[in-house]
């Protein structure tokens, strides 16, 4: 049945004609592999309700793997080498897009010749820009005053050199004409848990990963990056409500 290797994009949704395949084959026909290419996180949260509903409905296991490191090319490479037959399955973010194209020269892999997508599982809307409470900065325009100080020393985290949480902060930097200093951690878990604890000050942070700490006083939302405001947030101002243009 499955003649390519496959890939989960973003965080997922099953097929319908999955159903369709598993009663006109003896697939799976062992444990499946779901193979994440970050610590735990938006994709690794996504990939372990994924894997509980398959099993229930499949009637096999289903393990996640979490192979974090190099912006998710380890685990991709895995993946990229499995047997393609369908039972090593990479759940991923859109980094898989990003790397081939403004980020790494070579990569082991060929994102299109080698790996199969399946379907995008979801997708938010925009970013959201927050700082630890200890920051004094209540607006954007006050962080970028605030950075704009060589003695505020501030630093930003993100999963890792050319994640698209990465490149968010670069961007920020870029219009804002501010200097951040950027720390790369091995996944957005660890990131947000130096953001939480004072190590890091500011970060581009995904809803999955923040909306709890919003929510208790733990992080404070600056702006959000989409074109218009999130309704689960709707007091926070988009970046160009703030002042930031054309992110």
């Amino acid at each position: 049945m499955l003649t390519r290797r496959f890939a989960f994009l973003g965080c997922c949704s099953v097929l319908a004609s999955w159903v369709v395949a598993w009663a006109q084959s003896s697939y799976p026909s062992r444990v499946i592999h779901f193979v994440v290419p970050f610590a735990a996180g938006a994709p690794d949260s996504v990939a372990r309700i994924m894997a509980q509903q398959l099993q229930s409905q499949m009637g096999q296991s289903v393990i996640v793997e979490n192979r974090p490191a190099a912006n998710g090319t380890i685990a991709t490479e895995a993946v990229a080498r499995a047997a393609p037959d369908g039972h090593i399955l990479l759940i991923t973010s859109a980094s898989i897009a990003v790397n081939p194209t403004s980020i790494y020269r070579n990569l082991p892999y060929n994102v299109l010749t080698d790996l199969e997508a399946i379907t995008a599982i979801c997708q938010t809307d925009g970013y959201i820009l927050a700082v630890n409470p200890s920051v004094p900065a209540k607006s954007v325009q006050e962080l970028v005053v605030l950075a704009r100080d060589p003695s505020s020393k501030l630093s930003y985290g993100s999963p890792g050199v050319g994640n698209t949480l990465h490149l968010a902060g670069e961007l920020f930097k870029t219009r804002a004409g501010i200097d951040l200093t950027h720390v790369p951690y091995r996944g957005a878990g660890p990131a947000i848990a130096d953001l939480l604890g004072g190590q890091i000050q500011v970060m581009f942070v995904t809803a999955p990963l923040s909306l709890a700490h919003i929510q208790s006083g733990k992080l404070r939302p600056l702006a959000y990056t989409a074109a218009h405001r999130w309704s689960v947030l709707p007091e926070v101002p988009t970046m160009a409500e703030a002042g930031i243009q054309n992110f």
